[in-house]
């Protein structure tokens, strides 16, 4: 066997290879790397901690940001009226009294909508900004004015709370309020600073409104309290007192004209006129009379003394017009006439004192059919007897020729059937479309009562009598 010529060198021997320092190692020494300098470590440090500082603040919300649990728990405290712990977290952990939820609703307006004043006063004392508003525009103080609490309103108000509505929008609020007679509802609204003077789309405003309506109680509270304008005009010019005439609103009348409150139209006599005549006042219509007025001229609606006084049941000033020569059968924009007015106000003496003077209810049968029908649907029997006194034409049909008597019949309303047929002498033989007679309908409805009667009266089944 060959001996091998040269021996490998003995393990301890060969040296060690050079290892690269781990963290924290003391072995690495500056000659080991090319690009060290003098310092460069005390440079790393602070910019590795800043580093640092950097993704703990991407990864964690900030101090003054609370998590969503945090804000939800905020809300609902305020919400349920738990002022302890609204104020401990406003005071030590750092809630932000404006926090809100998915819908803009802050903690105020939570507690605003549900009466919380401890609540309110805690979050406007720390600095809650009252005029904040939701994603539907609505903000504390309008919350508290809809749900009622006039504390909050008043407390709201004094810390700089303001409506600051679209003049649309209030005018929408407060015409609402005086058309569903809300007087409590009207007053927090002028108490909230509402602009009580804006006007709808046509510049109507609610003084308009309360006038046209002849409430009075809500025109004292939108002038007295609200100091509303009495001159303001609508599209058309008319002011509060030409809404008040027009109607015969006599209280809304006096009460504005004891006010001076203008008209429209103050150099025109026709004003003076039309407001004697609402009020009964037949002094003055003779007076004007004898001096040469137009008995029959209108407002700008084309509304007649003598409707006027038709409408305030001055049966004095009826007649002293009437006399003057007043037109019974003049129509206003609306197509009424003083004999429509007063049969649907239910002034039964003038109906008479009317029709005495050739006044006509003026309608076509399109319109009579529709006028009794719908009475007769609604039951309404006075309201017939006053257009069968009026001469309406109770035989009248509607699109389908069904008569006041087809409806009454198929409604099983005895007392209507009776008034058509033995006050308006009501034919019980017309047919209908479907070739239907009024026994026919209530032999379908089974009103057997009302089929009874019919017969009684002459109507025959199918117009024949049964074999």
């Amino acid at each position: 066997m060959l001996k091998p010529t040269s021996s490998l060198p003995k393990a301890e021997s060969i040296p060690p290879a050079p290892r690269s320092p781990g963290p924290g190692s003391n072995n690495f020494r500056k000659s080991d790397s090319v690009t060290s300098t003098p310092g460069m470590e005390q440079e790393k440090a602070p910019q590795a901690q800043a580093h640092l500082l950097k993704v703990r603040e991407l990864m964690l919300p900030a101090a003054d940001e609370p998590d969503e649990d945090q804000t939800e728990a905020f809300l609902l405290a305020a919400q349920r009226g738990n002022s302890t712990k609204v104020r401990r977290m406003l005071q030590h952990e750092g809630q932000p009294p404006d926090s809100s939820n998915f819908e803009g609703r802050t903690a105020l307006m939570l507690a605003a909508m549900h009466g919380h004043r401890d609540v309110a006063l805690a979050l406007l004392g720390a600095g809650a900004d009252p005029n904040v508003r939701d994603k539907e525009g609505s903000t504390a103080l309008l919350k508290a004015v809809r749900n009622g609490h006039d504390s909050i309103v008043s407390l709201l108000r004094s810390c700089g709370a303001e409506l600051d509505l679209p003049s649309t929008e209030a005018a929408a609020h407060v015409c609402t309020c005086v058309f569903d007679c809300n007087v409590p509802l009207l007053r927090r609204f002028i108490k909230a600073g509402i602009a009580v003077n804006a006007g709808n789309f046509d510049k109507r405003t609610a003084l308009h409104v309360a006038a046209a309506e002849g409430n009075l109680a809500a025109v004292r509270v939108l002038v007295e309290e609200g100091k509303a304008d009495l001159a303001v005009a609508d599209r058309w010019g008319a002011t509060p007192l030409d809404e008040a005439m027009r109607v015969g609103s006599r209280a809304v009348m006096d009460y504005l004209q004891g006010l001076n409150a203008p008209t429209a139209r103050d150099d025109d006599r026709t004003t003076e006129f039309l407001y004697a005549a609402a009020r009964g006042d037949t002094t003055k219509l003779r007076h004007m009379v004898q001096y040469g007025f137009e008995v029959n001229k209108g407002d700008y609606d084309n509304r007649t003394a003598l409707m006027l006084a038709v409408v305030g049941n001055h049966a004095a000033a009826v007649n002293t017009l009437l006399g003057a020569g007043a037109d019974a059968n003049v129509q206003d924009n609306l197509g009424h006439n003083a004999l429509l007015e007063a049969t649907k106000r239910g002034h039964d003496s003038l109906i008479r004192l009317l029709i005495d003077n050739d006044a006509k209810l003026g309608f076509d049968e399109i319109r009579s059919a529709s006028e009794m029908c719908t009475a007769a649907a609604q039951g309404n029997v006075d309201l017939i007897r006053r257009y069968i006194k009026a001469g309406i034409n109770v035989n009248a049909a509607d699109y389908d020729k069904r008569t006041a008597l087809h409806i009454a019949a198929a409604e099983g309303n005895l007392e209507v059937v009776r008034v058509l047929l033995e006050e308006g002498q009501a034919d019980f033989d017309t047919r209908d479309v479907y070739s239907m007679d009024p026994l026919d309908e209530a032999m379908r409805h089974r009103h057997d009562e009302v089929a009874e009667y019919l017969r009684k009266s002459g109507a025959l089944i199918g117009g024949h009598n049964p074999l």
